[in-house]
């Protein structure tokens, strides 16, 4: 049976915080310095361009890319590249950044992302993953109790329970599972379920995904 590698998450009511915080929804007022005595004031340009800077580093995506660095090892990793992972999240630029700097730090296999179920589901059906993995977007929600976005009139409502067993339904006892609520455990969760699934490719054979 194929291993579930899961982060045991925080309380729903933290999560769900944590989850607005991190869609920019925290209202909080910003605190004012005091410029220091004899402390020179930036002119306009210079303010635009510092608040510009400080924008850029407090963008919610920024923060979780390196967040996702921070799992990464300075072991190698196995050759995966004959390996497949299938990711269901809730972001589509994450989902594209992510696919970009995922890979070469997993081993390079193929990591092919979906923000809806139509998608998800029509994927879980054209051929056997190696690794389905439910980023931590979906799993703060599932924590939270709050629907998953991306869902159809049949999967609207839908826990994390739910999904697992159609993945298992349609892809069989083998395939590993990873969930987490925390992007510094991305990379070495997926590394270890990697090491743990089975090997190459396994296209449906006609029926045998449905």
């Amino acid at each position: 049976m194929g291993r579930i590698a899961v982060e045991r998450p925080m309380g729903p009511a933290l999560l769900f915080a944590l989850a607005l915080s991190t869609l920019g929804c925290d209202r909080d007022a910003e605190m004012q310095t005091p410029v220091p005595k004899g402390a020179s004031v930036p002119t306009a340009a210079q303010s635009n361009v510092m608040k510009d800077e400080e924008r850029r580093s407090q963008d919610p995506r920024d923060r979780m890319m390196g967040q996702i660095a921070e799992g990464v090892s300075t072991a190698k990793p196995g050759d995966h590249s004959a390996k497949s992972i299938l990711a269901r999240g809730c972001d589509p630029h994450m989902a594209l950044r992510a696919s970009k700097m995922l890979p070469p730090h997993l081993g390079n296999p193929q990591l092919v992302s979906a923000t809806n179920d139509d998608d998800f589901i029509e994927k879980l059906h054209s051929k056997k993953w190696s690794v389905v993995f439910f980023a931590p977007g979906a799993c703060r929600y599932n924590a939270a109790k709050r629907p998953i976005p991306g869902a159809t009139d049949r999967t609207r409502g839908w826990s994390l329970a739910q999904y697992r067993a159609l993945v298992r339904q349609l892809q069989g006892e083998g395939v590993q599972i990873v969930e987490t609520t925390d992007e510094r455990k991305i990379i070495p969760l997926l590394r270890r379920a990697l090491a743990q699934s089975r090997d190459g490719e396994h296209p449906c054979d006609p029926g045998e995904c449905n």
